[in-house]
């Protein structure tokens, strides 16, 4: 059964089915249909499992779906980034999925997750979940800036904050259709504003002149190119080059001049190198507490490395900051040959060689 994301929305409460597959490009709206599944009233007190398309346990996901519930009226079960399941385990997959659809046990609800751009009616999986009346599948697309806006005005009615026409008007000529920003801007204003429910110009001025969209997303892309030389998720000639194309985009997007920039930067790398750290000693961080998907990346980075190995990336960390805080290079400069060090100290760390090129490259470019 395929479903539009505006009427899942709106008819939420009352569908009935036990598998829902949520795809398209979407974010934050799929993140908000999560939420609105699990805060269900008849999915209350239910167990939550949740599960890995790269790492998916297909015994894990039949025991689920067959035991009984005994401390709990019942179990949600979500599975993320479905995209990634291997294709012996997803002709596994539909062969439990067959069999739980015969006896469709009560108290059991899937919910399954895609960064895939559309559902492929030639894969087995899909195309048996997309003609199964039992399986809801949800759609979201990109949406248009009209459509951002009309989501955001009732927003913030729903929050009783008053925002005059002007003030919406510059918040679209900054965010456009960046739903995930637009978001963040309102829960800040409502944070900002109290007990007062009018916000002036002044307060969305202020709040839209701490915030960079643009510059957000590159870092939290070069965030997870940080943890995919920690993890091995890629390769590191790859990392290597989408970090130096999202460096390119950060300083030419960056709001504070190169040496925030840079700075920010290297923090990014710096906080998944502190993760890799907790998660090694054993131990959870808050963030990895709150984002299970970091945790089960980092539990597998931690497997992967030496302490010894650790330190010789803090050590690259420190050189970092060194070349940039005491001018001995470029901010640009300083950020390119920081990626290259970096790369290069994740592949000796994997391998005990000597590095991937990455600083020799940097030295036959120059350094301005």
């Amino acid at each position: 059964m395929k479903l539009g994301f505006k009427d899942f929305f709106i008819k939420l409460d009352k569908l009935t089915p036990t598998v829902f597959y949520l795809t398209g490009p979407e974010e934050y709206l799929k993140l908000r249909a999560k939420e609105r599944l699990l805060a269900r009233p008849d999915c209350a007190g239910f167990a939550r499992v949740r599960m890995q398309g790269r790492e998916l346990d297909v015994q894990e996901l039949w025991d689920s779906l067959n035991s009984p519930q005994l401390f709990s009226s019942g179990e949600i079960i979500i599975i993320e980034k479905v995209e990634k399941i291997k294709a012996a385990d997803k002709r596994s997959m539909l062969e439990v999925l067959e069999a739980y659809f015969e006896t469709e046990a009560a108290g059991k609800i899937v919910v399954m997750i895609s960064e895939a751009q559309r559902m492929d009616v030639a894969d087995p999986l899909e195309g048996f979940l997309l003609a199964n009346p039992s399986a809801a599948h949800v759609f979201f697309p990109v949406l248009t800036e009209e459509d951002v806006v009309s989501w955001a005005k009732g927003e913030l009615r729903r929050k009783n904050i008053e925002v005059g026409q002007e003030s919406l008007e510059r918040i679209a000529r900054s965010y456009a259709n960046e739903l995930y920003s637009w978001a963040n801007l309102i829960k800040n204003l409502e944070l900002s504003l109290g007990s007062k429910k009018r916000a002036e110009p002044q307060d969305v001025e202020m709040l839209l002149a701490d915030s960079s969209p643009k510059e957000d997303r590159l870092l939290d892309e070069l965030s997870d190119t940080a943890y995919a030389l920690l993890d091995r998720s890629r390769s590191a000639p790859a990392c290597l080059g989408q970090a130096l194309f999202l460096s390119d985009g950060l300083f030419a997007a960056g709001v504070e001049g190169p040496q925030a920039a840079a700075l920010r930067l290297m923090r990014a790398f710096a906080d998944a190198v502190y993760e890799l750290g907790v998660a090694k000693s054993g131990t959870y961080s808050s963030r990895q507490k709150r984002d299970y998907n970091l945790g089960v990346r980092l539990k597998k980075a931690a497997s992967l490395w030496s302490w010894e190995s650790v330190r010789k990336l803090y050590s690259v960390l420190i050189d970092g900051e060194m070349d940039l805080k005491t001018g001995r290079l470029a901010p640009e400069s300083a950020a390119k040959k920081f990626l290259m060090a970096f790369t290069d100290a994740c592949v000796a760390g994997k391998s005990g060689a000597s590095g991937s090129g990455g600083s020799r490259l940097f030295a036959a470019q120059g350094t301005h």
